[in-house]
């Protein structure tokens, strides 16, 4: 037996040997601690033997969220899995991920009662809380790339750097050891202040002045929703607004981090000068946690949701990816339409599926609900 698996039994025995606790859903239920040690060792264990991540989560207790990984692609699995492992708190996600998926064995059904475009005008019209989550189609009208499409963020990746894997562009680790590769395609990833919001994103703001919006969960780094005005978003995936050093609390905006990318490439900390600490933009690597402002406000606003809308994601990325899921189990009725160029979120049925860029959908929907507002999007033709 693997030495790593002699560790985890015993925690497990650890976890058995104390009385249960009556509070099963609360963390203190999981009387082992899943600390920075173990951690490291169950993500050293998986790199060093190429081993199946999935069999150490069962090992863990938390055969559910196995399976749910189990799910994904592999280039996939061990970011994921790093990102889980390395949270402040692990147990915690483990937990909760564990208790969604085993709710979701059953996964959602389509409701009878929307079939036809009319029938989302009409959720449309009657939702007064409803929840936009956002992915990178958003704003390919506004000419900036997603990542998995045919020659996309991930391609072009590829394409310029030798790495075994493109996420590893966007891994905290890897950015550590050698910064170089993401600061010098970090030019190309700021946003261009020539860029204007597309369609899609005045659609949401236009939700937000007619009192509809309760929250935007955008995952893209763009900030073009601040550019239109959105108030109500929670950038799931952070921004590239400020930057702060890795090492010390020295910050600084992200027009003047721009700028030192642009002249002198890895923006290195003049206040630790030690040649290695330099600043991060504020956007979420894998192997970090989301920012707190999900945390705080996921669970109370998809208890509130009347209607959720995902527009332009492909739900891969957790734990936004599982917010259709969260909502579903709350309330089963809650009406989920997806815009996008396919079909996302696996076994999931949708209420309605637009098919087709973003931006085309909404235009349409606008136009029948009569809601003519004003928009000047950068939008391809």
């Amino acid at each position: 037996m693997k030495d790593i698996d002699k560790k985890i039994e015993g925690k497990l025995k650890q976890k058995d040997s104390k009385p249960d606790n009556p509070a099963s859903d609360s963390e203190d239920s999981v009387s082992f601690d899943l600390t920075p040690e173990l951690s490291k060792d169950l993500l050293e264990e998986c790199k060093k033997t190429n081993r199946d991540p999935t069999e150490i989560l069962v090992l863990l207790g938390f055969p559910d969220v196995a399976a749910m990984l189990n799910c994904m692609d592999k280039e996939d699995l061990y970011p994921v899995l790093e990102s889980i492992l390395l949270d402040p708190n692990p147990v915690a996600v483990l937990m909760s991920l564990e208790k969604q998926m085993s709710s979701l064995k059953n996964h959602r059904k389509k409701l009878e009662s929307i079939s036809t475009e009319e029938d989302v005008m009409k959720a449309l019209q009657k939702a007064n809380n409803i929840i936009v989550i956002t992915g990178a189609g958003t704003s390919v009208s506004c000419g900036i790339p997603d990542f998995r499409s045919p020659g996309g963020l991930y391609d072009q990746i590829n394409e310029k750097f030798n790495l075994q894997d493109p996420h590893l562009l966007f891994d905290i680790n890897y950015l550590k050891t050698n910064p170089s590769p993401f600061f010098e395609f970090a030019k190309q990833l700021f946003p261009s202040a020539d860029l204007k919001p597309s369609f899609s994103h005045y659609f949401i703001k236009e939700l937000e002045n007619k009192k509809k919006l309760l929250r935007h969960y955008t995952q893209n780094i763009d900030m073009l929703e601040q550019v239109c005005g959105i108030t109500s978003s929670v950038q799931c995936h952070g921004s590239f607004e400020k930057a702060k050093c890795i090492t010390c609390p020295s910050t600084m905006t992200g027009n003047e981090l721009r700028t030192i990318i642009h002249n002198e490439g890895i923006p290195y900390c003049k206040n630790c000068s030690d040649g290695k600490s330099f600043y991060k933009p504020s956007i979420v690597f894998f192997g970090e946690a989301l920012p707190d402002e999900f945390f705080q406000k996921i669970e109370e606003d998809c208890n509130k949701c009347d209607l959720l809308l995902v527009i332009g994601s492909s739900l891969q990325v957790e734990p936004v990816a599982h917010i259709p899921h969260f909502i579903n189990e709350i309330n089963p009725e809650t009406p989920q339409i997806l815009i996008n160029n396919e079909i996302v979120g696996g076994a999931h049925e949708w209420d309605y599926f637009f098919e087709g860029p973003c931006d085309d959908s909404i235009k349409s929907l606008s136009q029948k609900l009569s809601w003519n507002f004003f928009a000047t999007p950068n939008q391809k033709t």
